[in-house]
């Protein structure tokens, strides 16, 4: 079934992910006074959009009962179909301020001019070697096309939307501006991406300044864990209800990636790069990872590595245009 009601008022949908393990995207519609909140949109592309027009209509409603778009954060799984649908339903798209800002710099034209190049030169910084980074074939063909401002902006704390309660709960890590939506009446969170019930939320350092992502993820953690929740409705996977137990769980996986790292860098000086490659990853061997996966596990290994530089425990050295992690 691609729609379920998971709680009172509130369904489930699932919108399909093309060519991805994930499979798909796990959106939400909460009824409020006037129409229902939609929260998280989907893949943009016509079979995504197909979808959860099918799901609207298997329910009884149109696209105009649409009252609100509420995107968790700005990656294309979840932002995707947001102007598409703002454009045929009329109603207001919403985001966290700081993802607004981060999606701007990153989509829509600023603040550097150059983000291909800038990407290409950080890699190259941190190991990749040169014919990996060509072959990522930048830029991103999913960036700037399906990118739409929002029209209001959120800040944390309680909000009545369309009649409906939702406390924002500002959660960044997996992106600067992550934000998870908590109904008090339901003890229902609606997590995004932030806790997932089976895998770890990518956590990734990027080329554009981001201070400590994977810091940021853990004290996030925190923020939600102590809420009282019948049920966390993640953007992906399944429903669950033990939000503290996750929590810990995602913890300890994180602490135990970071004593991997470390003991890696027990044998001399290595590129963020080089410390990834000898990391056992979930997604598969290093030699049959594709670029964008070795991509994607040297971002994740810098935002362990940048922790563990703020907590003292190793330091960097630039020389012949690398950057070389050594451990304390």
């Amino acid at each position: 079934m691609t729609t379920i009601q998971v709680a009172p008022g509130v369904h489930q949908l699932k919108v399909p992910i093309p060519n991805n393990p994930l499979e798909y995207l796990l959106s939400y519609l909460i009824e409020g006074e006037k129409g229902w909140l939609m929260v998280d949109t989907g893949w943009p592309g016509e079979r995504a959009l197909e979808s959860v027009l099918e799901s609207l209509q298997s329910l009884g409603l149109s696209q105009k009962r649409l009252s609100a778009i509420l995107v968790t954060h700005a990656h294309p799984d979840h932002y995707g179909l947001a102007g598409r649908l703002r454009e045929l339903s009329g109603a207001p798209l919403a985001m966290y301020q700081r993802e607004a800002e981060f999606s701007q710099g990153q989509f829509g034209g600023g603040p550097s001019q150059h983000p291909a190049i800038d990407m290409a030169r950080w890699l190259l910084e941190h190991g990749m070697p040169r014919p990996e980074v060509a072959g990522l074939g930048f830029p991103n063909p999913h960036g700037r096309p399906f990118f739409a401002a929002p029209d209001v902006l959120l800040q944390e704390g309680p909000q009545r939307i369309d009649g409906v309660l939702l406390e924002i709960i500002w959660t960044p890590g997996h992106s600067p501006g992550h934000m998870c939506l908590y109904d008090p009446q339901r003890q229902l969170l609606f997590a995004g991406d932030h806790v997932l019930p089976v895998i770890t939320p990518h956590v990734s350092l990027l080329a554009q300044p981001q201070g400590n992502p994977l810091g940021d993820f853990l004290a996030s953690l925190d923020k939600v864990a102590d809420l009282p929740v019948g049920q966390v409705l993640p953007a992906h996977e399944h429903a669950f209800p033990d939000l503290r137990g996750r929590i810990a769980q995602i913890k300890t996986h994180h602490e135990r990636r970071m004593e991997t790292m470390l003991a890696v860098l027990a044998e001399g000086p290595k590129t963020a790069y080089e410390v990834a490659s000898k990391v056992k990853w979930d997604v598969g061997a290093w030699s049959t990872m594709g670029v964008w996966l070795r991509r994607a596990a040297l971002g994740e290994t810098l935002a362990h590595l940048e922790h563990l530089r703020r907590q003292g425990r190793v330091a960097t050295e630039t020389r012949d245009g690398l950057v070389r992690y050594v451990r304390m």
